[in-house]
């Protein structure tokens, strides 16, 4: 953060999208990039034209998000963390002015026409819809632009990108309900329209609301723009303070994809400075014979032999969710399945009653004696286990249809 965003004021800019766009932006990655450069350029736009220089260059880090308050909305929208203000080309931060309602709903309007024309240009809605869209009262687009952090306050700013780069969801929000067989996902807030706090669902159906906010393969969550740019800041003379965070000297001079410097971000710890005397460390010799390193790791008392594993076990049996009883039920196993398929039949189908000949040739079928002897609709186990024995009885019915019909005379 030290070596992105100077230490200046900085301050929030949050723009989301209408309903109606939303499906765009799940099947497509690449309209977030869209979206954060026409919001960067609006943006960029009217911090000149605030200060008062043309040649100011702002600074933005944008963040591309899908999720809102429940896990099961898919909401894309944007967040900048932008400087309040830029620097000009000789170094010096202008601090913009203060930013007044009506400045961002100027802003909002300007952004909502810039979206919908470039859709348009993309081929994703058409200008009928584009005009209808925009004779809404309500368009659905919304900016929001949050109290200035000052100077200093890297604290507040740390946060602010910490919110703005969080998971979709808390995993540890996330219960199971085996009695039911749903999932259920507690928020941390309720949500405003929706009035509730609380997403219950079936485990698959959790597991695809879930799936909608992995980001797009080879797409940039992150974009830095202007001053927060590492092109930009070298021309600016930006150098900014070390990070905290910055791997010692040692094992940054080996390269980003070091073996040491891999270490040291696990661990923490530089495998390349000595613990005690704070000195570089000096690699004599690699080692790859087991005859070796057996003998230095008993020499160190550490074991020369890796620890044993532990046989492998097969996975517990999946709990089969009856969805219309909403009750999990024991799945059957292979002996429940092993019916005889002249005896097995479906419950829910009785078997054809005799018909009554009348002289006209008309039948009338025989009703029920006794309507309680009526067979009850089956359950969905009993189903399952009889669904075998079921096919083949079907296969079997085919094959005497087909002889039929190719031998018609057969049975007259």
């Amino acid at each position: 953060m030290e070596q992105v965003l100077p230490d200046v004021a900085c301050r929030q800019w949050t723009f989301s999208l209408p309903k109606a766009l939303r499906v765009f932006f799940r099947y497509d990655g690449t309209l977030f990039k869209e979206l954060s450069q026409i919001v960067v350029r609006e943006l960029t736009r009217y911090i000149r034209q605030a200060t008062g220089h043309l040649d100011l260059e702002p600074g933005f880090v944008t963040v591309d998000q899908t999720f809102g308050t429940l896990v099961d909305d898919f909401h894309p929208h944007l967040h900048v963390a932008a400087l309040d203000g830029g620097f000009t080309p000789d170094g010096t931060f202008v601090r913009c002015s203060r930013v007044r309602k009506k400045d961002v709903a100027a802003i909002e309007q300007v952004l909502r026409h810039a979206v919908l024309r470039r859709l348009v240009r993309l081929g994703k809605i058409s200008e009928d819809f584009r005009d209808l869209m925009l004779s809404w009262d309500h368009s659905g687009f919304s900016l929001y632009a949050s109290k200035p952090i000052p100077a200093g306050r890297r604290d507040r700013l740390e946060t602010l990108l910490n919110d703005a780069a969080r998971h979709p969801f808390n995993p540890k929000r996330i219960t199971y309900n085996p009695k039911t067989g749903k999932v259920i996902y507690k928020a941390n807030r309720i949500h405003g329209r929706r009035k509730t706090d609380t997403v219950e669902a079936h485990a698959v159906d959790f597991i695809a609301m879930l799936a909608q906010h992995i980001p797009h393969r080879r797409r940039h969550q992150f974009r830095f723009y202007g001053a927060a740019n590492a092109k930009v800041r070298k021309r600016l003379g930006l150098t900014g303070k070390p990070s905290s965070h910055a791997p010692p000297k040692v094992t940054a001079a080996r390269g980003r994809r070091s073996w040491a410097r891999l270490i040291w971000r696990l661990t923490g710890v530089d495998p390349l400075v000595c613990p005690k005397c704070k000195g570089p460390r000096v690699i004599f010799a690699v080692i790859f014979d087991a005859t070796s390193l057996a003998r230095i790791a008993t020499h160190l008392g550490l074991p020369a032999q890796p620890p044993a594993q532990s046989p492998a076990r097969a996975p517990p049996p999946l709990p089969v969710v009856d969805r219309d009883a909403g009750i999990p039920v024991t799945p059957p196993t292979d002996d429940d399945l092993l019916v005889d398929p002249d005896t097995d039949r479906w419950d829910a189908i009785d078997e054809p009653q005799e018909s009554d000949q009348r002289e006209d040739g008309d039948a009338t079928c025989q009703p029920h004696k006794n309507q309680d002897e009526q067979r009850k609709q089956p359950s969905l186990l009993d189903v399952m286990n009889r669904w075998p024995g079921m096919i083949r009885r079907a296969d079997e019915l085919s094959k005497e249809e087909e002889q039929q019909s190719e031998h018609p005379q057969a049975g007259i």
